[in-house]
C-alpha cells in the first residue's frame, strides 16, 4: 500500500484508495478461511496421529501471525494509509478530506480487528487444552490425602511441571506467542491460566 502512494496523483486517488481497501478485505477473507479451518476441532484419530503434534503446532503459529498481521494492518491502515492519502491530496493543494475519509476507511479497519480476538481464542484454547491435559493426575493425589493423617505435601507435585511447561514453551523465545505485541501475548496468558485453573477447580 505505501508503494501504491509514491507519486500518487489526485485524479487517480480514489481508485487507489479502493485498490488498498480491496488488498484489506483479501486479507481478512483469507484469514478467515484459515480461522475456520483452524477452528474445527481434530478427532480423536487425527490425535493419535503421528504429525498431529507438529500440525497442532503449526496451526498455533498460523493463528499467532494472522492475529499480529490483522492488528497490525489495521493499524497501518489507519494511520499511515490516512496520511498517505492526505499528503498526497495536499501536495497538490486539495484540502484534507476529514470524515469521508475516516468513513470510508474505518470498515477496513474494523474487519480486521474483529478477526483478532478470533485468531487469539484458537492459540488459548489450544495451549490451554494442553496444560490442562496433565491435571487428569489431580483427583488421584487429592484422594491420597483426603481423611487419611498423611502430612500434606511439603513440595510441587509432578504433574504442576507438566501443567506450566506448555505455556513456557508458547511464551518462550520460540514459541507462537513470541509472533504477537506484548499486550496481545499478556491477554493469551492470562486466559490460559483463567481456563487451566478453572478446570483444576472442576478436577478439585
Amino acid at each position: 500500500m505505501e508503494k501504491v502512494w509514491e507519486g500518487a496523483l489526485p485524479v487517480h486517488g480514489h481508485r487507489l484508495l479502493q485498490l488498498c481497501l480491496v488488498m484489506c478485505g483479501r486479507y481478512a477473507e483469507w484469514a478467515d478461511g484459515w480461522l475456520a479451518y483452524l477452528a474445527k476441532s481434530p478427532n480423536e484419530k487425527d490425535r493419535e496421529s503421528e504429525g498431529y503434534a507438529q500440525r497442532s503446532e503449526e496451526e498455533l503459529r498460523t493463528a499467532s501471525s494472522i492475529a499480529a498481521d490483522c492488528k497490525h494492518l489495521s493499524s497501518k491502515v489507519n494511520k499511515d494509509l490516512a496520511d498517505a492519502v492526505t499528503k498526497s491530496l495536499a501536495s497538490n493543494g486539495i484540502p484534507p478530506p476529514g470524515d469521508a475519509l475516516t468513513s470510508a476507511i474505518s470498515p477496513a479497519s474494523a474487519a480486521l480487528t474483529t478477526r483478532v480476538p478470533k485468531a487469539t481464542s484458537h492459540i488459548v484454547t489450544i495451549v490451554a487444552q494442553r496444560c490442562s491435559e496433565p491435571l487428569a493426575a489431580v483427583r488421584a493425589i487429592t484422594s491420597q490425602y483426603r481423611m487419611t493423617n498423611k502430612p500434606a505435601p511439603s513440595k510441587p507435585s509432578l504433574y504442576v511441571a507438566g501443567v506450566v511447561s506448555p505455556l513456557k514453551a508458547a511464551a518462550g523465545p520460540a514459541g507462537c506467542l513470541r509472533l504477537v505485541d506484548e499486550g496481545m501475548r499478556r491477554v493469551c496468558l492470562d486466559e490460559v491460566a483463567g481456563r487451566v485453573c478453572g478446570r483444576m477447580v472442576e478436577l478439585v
